[in-house]
């Protein structure tokens, strides 16, 4: 049916231009006829004639071409549908895009703001234990010093104790005879155990 649209458009031209070919031949022909003198048939033939051929291109035309047109124009109408309905499906994707856009922004700033307390809670945390370990380390310095502190003392008071013992010794070896030498020995070690009983 298609195909026959330039057919209908061959027959319409036809239609056009028939009288101005027909007038034109009408034209040669007289002149023709007055050098010939030939006879002719009457003009009313040629205009019956005429007619006929105008009615049969007419009825090609509508018999032929008005359902071709009419085809032509529903596929059109269907097309336009098909057109409408594309473009109604792309509108309606187009909005899902936005609203998928707008929740995807909304995800990120929900996910930075999540970030951002992760963050600042494992800042804290490193914080607090940093702060245990500084104490922890502090605490256990302290309790190395005090045992170096107390061991030193001890340190310091065996050897004074020891030079107070030697000196005691020389002085007593330079001033004393043996029975004195022997009551004092026993003084000091009862002292020295005194000394002993009250450190433990």
């Amino acid at each position: 049916m298609k195909r026959l649209l330039p057919v209908t458009g061959l027959f319409l031209t036809l239609a056009c231009f028939a009288p101005a070919a027909i007038f034109a031949q009408e034209a040669g022909t007289k002149k023709e006829a007055v050098e010939k003198e030939e006879p002719q048939p009457p003009m009313e033939y040629k205009w019956v004639n005429f007619a006929i051929l105008a009615l049969a291109l007419g009825y090609g035309i509508v018999a032929k071409g008005m359902p071709a047109l009419t085809e032509r124009g529903h596929d059109i109408e269907k097309a336009l549908k098909a057109a409408e309905q594309i473009k109604a499906d792309a509108a309606a994707e187009e909005a899902a895009i936005d609203r998928k856009m707008a929740g995807l922004r909304a995800e990120i700033e929900a996910l930075r703001a999540a970030a951002k307390r992760e963050m600042e809670a494992e800042g804290q945390r490193l914080k607090a234990e940093t702060a245990a370990l500084v104490a922890k380390l502090q605490a256990n310095a302290e309790s190395e010093v005090a045992t170096m502190t107390k061991q030193a003392q001890q340190a310091l008071s065996a050897r004074a104790s020891e030079l107070a013992l030697n000196l005691a010794r020389q002085k007593a070896a330079a001033q004393m005879n043996a029975s004195t030498d022997a009551g004092l020995i026993n003084g000091f070690v009862a002292d020295l155990k005194q000394m002993q009983e009250a450190r433990n």
